[in-house]
């Protein structure tokens, strides 16, 4: 009888862990082993596989926002914290509708500022069979390393106001290097670049 009640909490405690430390396992696999594996197998497609990659991430944010937003069996309370509690029904009500319209408007912004602009330009890309390109020298890049670079190109002795991004990318874009890059114009997102050699 001993050994079955050590085996009940087991269940009910250790297992929860168990269960959360895999969540975020496959949260690390999703969002950065298997996008980076995807682009390093790509070869010279290396362009096309971040195209991909990129719209995958894209397209999963508003779908996440507006699934868990508007799902009525959602919620952003977790289960044992402060408002859990008996007698906290109102607190409780009132900070996850907060929380549905933060991650609701969150989701509407994205969509409108990102995502659109984003489907537009692989609607182009169908189209021309090819991105754009574009030569420049970085003049700032704002880097969270491997995952998102923001490169802002020199227009004259100044940089530009708006940035590129690259995304999973293992290699560091040096400032003062010169570049072309494979962009999409209108969600400035970049899809490969090549160091070129300076002209001076």
């Amino acid at each position: 009888m001993k050994f079955r009640s050590l085996l009940n909490r087991l269940k009910g405690n250790d297992v929860v862990q168990y269960n959360d430390g895999t969540k975020w396992i496959q949260y690390v696999l999703v969002v950065f082993v298997l996008p980076f594996t995807i682009i390093c197998l790509s070869g010279g497609w290396e362009w096309f596989a971040r195209l991909v990659v990129v719209s995958v991430a894209i397209a999963a944010v508003p779908i996440v926002c507006f699934g868990t937003s508007l799902n009525p069996g959602a919620t952003y309370i977790r289960a044992g914290g402060k408002l859990s509690g008996p007698g906290l029904e109102r607190p409780r009500q009132i900070v996850d509708l907060v929380m549905r319209i933060i991650v609701l408007s969150f989701g509407v912004f994205f969509l409108v500022i990102i995502a659109i602009p984003f489907m537009q330009d692989c609607k182009e890309l169908a189209a021309n069979g090819k991105p754009a390109r574009v030569i420049g020298t970085v003049g700032r890049n704002s880097a969270v390393p491997f995952l998102k670079q923001s490169v802002n190109l020199m227009q004259g002795r100044q940089c530009e106001s708006q940035s590129y991004t690259l995304l999973y990318a293992i290699h560091l874009l040096k400032v003062g290097g010169q570049y072309e890059f494979w962009v999409l114009p209108r969600s400035r997102m970049i899809l490969m670049s090549f160091e070129v050699a300076s002209s001076g």
